[in-house]
């Protein structure tokens, strides 16, 4: 249990070593030198990459129960502050807790909707990288990350098998969840019977796939293609030359290294695949560094906003009763 703790400073350890090498004084100046209008563009387009995917997520709530936008806005928003503290973004399963206590569904179900909700983001993330890679393999010719995108995908989909069948996931989760769960939680919260909650919520998805795709599909796309124009405004800022059609290859790979649960925010992994991609630009270390601490910075910017519904709308130990 403590050494998974300590995970998430490798990439922290990995994220000083880049500075270091790119040199930090090249970063701050080109940092410094950023377009304010460009920046501030780039953070207004958070308003429709949230707005669509609150609505998706709300859309997935519906088949359990009514939630109104306002209350799942704030739910989406506080629990973002939180998932930027936390590795591979975990603290998004907030989101279940603050569902059970506005709608009173159990929390397994709460859970069903943000598990399926993450799903059908990782699952529209992984396509757009294989079809970057791709494009990646067929302009420069490395066909190294082709064969490791392989195998994320066939890792994806044991994942999901392991996700979506009951049997495997009892039989492997039941030896997992003394680890990864503390002792007091066990005993407060009967997690057999959240267990086959869950699962009851995620039949309700599996039996209706109209629930699931194309509509909630297509928003996830939106996001990410709104999410890579953000990224290509932030690079104009910077004065740092990438195409759009480069950034819509690369950035799904890139986004996909955020989730990696080895560091917090995507601190060393998006920043080390960012300077390898871009390095195919001939773009330097500190300017590829300097994009990619420039979004960690507009990131914790609108943490910062959204710091306030978790403020305004504390948890406590209502996550455990």
């Amino acid at each position: 249990m403590r050494k998974l703790k300590l995970l998430p400073v490798f990439g922290v350890a990995v994220f000083i070593y880049l500075i270091y090498q790119a040199g930090a004084a090249n970063i701050i100046d080109n940092i410094r030198a950023a377009n304010v209008p460009y920046l501030g563009m780039a953070f207004l387009l958070f308003i429709p990459i949230f707005l669509i995917k609150i609505a998706k997520w709300r859309y997935l709530v519906g088949v359990h129960n009514k939630y109104k936008f306002s209350d799942a806005a704030e739910s989406f928003l506080a629990s973002y502050f939180l998932s930027l503290l936390t590795p591979g973004k975990i603290g998004d399963s907030v989101r279940a807790f603050y569902l059970k206590k506005d709608t009173k569904i159990t929390l397994g179900r709460a859970f069903s909707t943000v598990v399926m909700d993450r799903l059908i983001d990782i699952s529209a993330i992984i396509v757009l990288a294989f079809l970057g890679i791709l494009y990646f393999t067929t302009m420069f010719g490395f066909v190294y990350f082709f064969n490791i995108l392989i195998i994320l995908c066939v890792f994806l989909i044991s994942f999901l098998i392991l996700i979506l069948k009951k049997n495997y996931a009892e039989n492997v989760l039941k030896r997992i969840f003394p680890f990864i769960v503390p002792k007091k939680y066990r005993e407060k919260y009967d997690f057999k019977y959240f267990f086959h909650d869950f699962y009851d919520g995620i039949g309700v998805f599996i039996k209706d796939k109209k629930l699931l795709f194309p509509s909630n599909l297509i928003l996830s796309v939106a996001a990410i293609f709104l999410g890579v124009i953000q990224i290509e405004i932030l690079s104009m800022a910077l004065n740092i030359k990438i195409s759009l059609t480069f950034l819509m290859f690369i950035m799904p790979v890139i986004f996909l290294s955020e989730i990696v649960p080895i560091s917090i925010s995507g601190m060393g992994t998006r920043d080390a695949v960012m300077i390898f991609f871009l390095s195919f630009l001939s773009i330097s270390s500190s300017s590829a560094l300097s994009l990619s601490i420039t979004i960690l910075i507009l990131n914790y910017a609108f943490g910062a906003f959204c710091s306030f519904f978790w403020f305004k709308k504390p948890l406590g130990k209502q996550l455990i009763n």
